[in-house]
């Protein structure tokens, strides 16, 4: 899964667990989908994710917050020996919900929030955000003891801590990220790509939208940062175009194509990928259910 995150203060500061696995593949091998045709994204709509071959390799939503609860909980027992409290949920690092890998699909979402991001439904005082943080760090993280005692247990701890096993992890090059970068890749160069981003630029073009130049953001049109209104006009026009083109459907059954081409030349090593990742998984649930 990738990850959507509105990431704490103490998250930004000190990661936990980053995956270090040398990368079994390379990014510069050509991918053959001739054989994998008929292999097809899933979306789940109703929790706006986007499943494809790669997803069973990396953590999921409810995996992903396992894994950083156990490694949360193995940090706050080490903190409690020094005389300081950590407060496991308030740092844990939780998936916004939708997968914005090709911009916003989710109608509901667009309705209220445009192209931000709803506020973080376990921590409702926190406002909307476009997917950066810029929340106020709490008191705990500002102090520069807390800081310093975290570090000191997470380096005591190295040997003991789960790796994150999320897309894009910090420090990552994982035979995922790997597939990830090359799949993403070769099917951002496929005509078949360019001719589904083509149809929705088109049709966004002839509603009076047009998307940036500086391919920074190629999936979020031109929009008002200060006109509320205008930008959830936007937005809805903008999933209307996806909708009336199935663009999120074909763009990710074309990069679901290259990804098992990509696994289906390493598949050894992504066995043992999902073997470690499951594993970890059920070590986890080991470290959370002994310290209840």
């Amino acid at each position: 899964m990738k990850r959507n995150i509105q990431l704490v203060a103490v998250s930004i500061l000190i990661s936990i667990g980053a995956t270090g696995c040398s990368a079994a593949g390379t990014t510069n091998e050509t991918l053959d989908i001739s054989e994998f045709q008929d292999v097809n994204a899933t979306l789940d709509r109703a929790k706006s994710q986007i499943i494809t071959p790669l997803s069973s390799y990396f953590a999921s939503d409810e995996e992903d917050v396992l894994l950083q609860r156990a490694n949360l909980t193995l940090i706050a027992s080490c903190m409690k020996e020094k005389g300081f409290l950590l407060d496991i949920e308030e740092h844990i690092s939780r998936p916004l919900g939708e997968d914005r890998q090709y911009g916003i699909w989710n109608r509901t979402n667009a309705e209220s929030y445009g192209y931000e991001l709803p506020a973080d439904p376990h921590n409702p005082s926190r406002a909307a955000q476009n997917g950066t943080d810029d929340s106020a760090p709490s008191a705990s993280t500002q102090d520069v003891e807390f800081v310093r005692h975290y570090r000191k247990c997470q380096d005591q701890l190295a040997s003991r801590l789960l790796p994150e096993h999320v897309q894009g992890a910090i420090g990552s090059v994982d035979l995922g990220d790997t597939a990830a970068r090359v799949a993403s890749q070769q099917a951002g160069d496929s005509d078949e790509w360019k001719a589904i981003r083509s149809q929705w630029s088109s049709c966004l073009q002839e509603a009076g939208i047009t998307l940036p130049s500086d391919k920074k953001t190629p999936w979020i049109p031109e929009v008002s940062n200060t006109d509320k209104a205008s930008q959830i006009k936007t937005a809805l026009t903008d999933i209307a175009c996806k909708e009336k083109v199935n663009f999120i459907q074909r763009l990710a059954d074309t990069e679901s194509r290259y990804e098992a081409a990509y696994i289906a030349n390493h598949e050894a090593a992504f066995e043992k990928l999902k073997t470690d990742k499951d594993a970890d998984v059920a070590k986890a649930r080991e470290i959370i259910s002994g310290a209840s």
